[in-house]
């Protein structure tokens, strides 16, 4: 009779053993940590949010179908996107609001109205009998040929000199006592010219409401600048010109809004349906391309994410619900295809 012993593990099957067991304990790790970061956000301005989120969503239900009327509307007249820039969205729908523009604020959106972004650009030329010539666009809050200065920091260039204030004491932007007026910097590089960030300056005043106003300086012979609205298609858009004690100016309308639509869908939201129609959002146009890291506001989410870390969804059937941003977020996966494109 032959006794058998028992032989135990080798080696490499603890070894299989332990990483199995690590690597379950990872996994357990990793959705703990989600959760927790979760909950954290969650806690984030809980006080109220729940009413808010409610007529977030009561706003953005009325959008939709404001969107769908508008939608059939234009199926029949052929109008289409001709009948303005994408961005125009809000000012098209108000009519099918009743002209009621709080369905076009969220409650929890502290910043609409404050004018976000300034819808113009400089148009750069060569002066010639005060006829605009061949000239090219600059951005006046993107171009790297730009520098925003708060009002402070403008008195100091002006009293410095702009050319030594900026070869040697600006370092960026610095928020002054009024946020809502500013100065925007534009480099000229003249004939028989070094560059000089004094020749072309844009003063800009925000309003609370929907109201900015842009008024230009130069004191160049050799280029001119002129200032033109553009809306979100590139489209040119026709601004009221004035004088105001001889500098050039106008205003720009720009209707408060809480909410950004889906650039893909609109103006005939049947065709996506059960893709994003709109959200929260903090520009007026939502894109699949934009990307949502540079809009985080240090809390793991961006700052359009009002509802306790969570965003109102409006999607083309006209359902309405509450998200985490990194589930709709465009740059994730196959999440453009499910929610965004058409």
């Amino acid at each position: 009779m032959v006794a058998h012993r028992d032989r135990g593990f080798t080696v490499v099957e603890l070894v299989m053993v332990l990483i199995i067991i690590a690597l379950a304990a990872g996994l357990v790790l990793a959705v703990g940590a989600s959760l927790r970061m979760r909950g954290m956000r969650g806690m984030r301005g809980m006080r109220g949010t729940t009413r808010h989120a409610l007529i977030c969503a009561m706003n953005l239900k009325r959008i939709g179908q404001a969107a769908h009327s508008r939608g059939e509307d234009t199926r029949l007249t052929g109008e289409g996107r001709a009948a303005g820039g994408l961005a125009d969205w809000p000012d098209l729908l108000l009519g099918y609001l009743d002209a009621d523009q709080e369905m076009l604020l969220c409650p929890a959106d502290q910043t609409a109205g404050l004018g976000r972004e300034i819808e113009a650009q400089a148009a750069v030329g060569p002066k010639a009998n005060g006829e605009r010539q061949a000239h090219h666009f600059v951005n006046l809050t993107t171009s790297p040929l730009c520098r925003k200065l708060s009002q402070e920091q403008y008195d100091r260039a002006k009293s410095r000199g702009w050319r030594r204030y900026f070869d040697t004491d600006y370092q960026g932007y610095e928020p002054g006592r009024n946020p809502n007026t500013f100065w925007v910097c534009l480099l000229n590089v003249g004939a028989g010219e070094e560059p000089d960030f004094g020749s072309l300056r844009v003063k800009v005043v925000r309003e609370p409401g929907r109201q900015v106003t842009l008024l230009a300086k130069s004191k160049t012979t050799e280029r001119a600048l002129w200032l033109v609205s553009r809306g979100d298609d590139k489209a040119l858009r026709r601004a009221d010109k004035r004088e105001e004690a001889g500098r050039d100016g106008f205003v720009l309308s720009d209707t408060a809004c809480s909410y950004g639509i889906n650039a893909a869908v609109w103006p005939y939201p049947s065709w996506g349906t059960g893709r994003i129609l709109a959200l929260d959002y903090d520009r007026k146009v939502a894109r699949a391309t934009d990307s949502w890291r540079a809009e985080d506001d240090g809390d793991g989410g961006p700052g359009f994410a009002r509802h306790a870390g969570q965003i109102n969804v409006l999607s083309c059937d006209g359902s309405v619900r509450l998200m985490w941003p990194e589930d709709i977020d465009p740059a994730g996966g196959s999440v453009r295809g499910r929610y965004w494109d058409p």
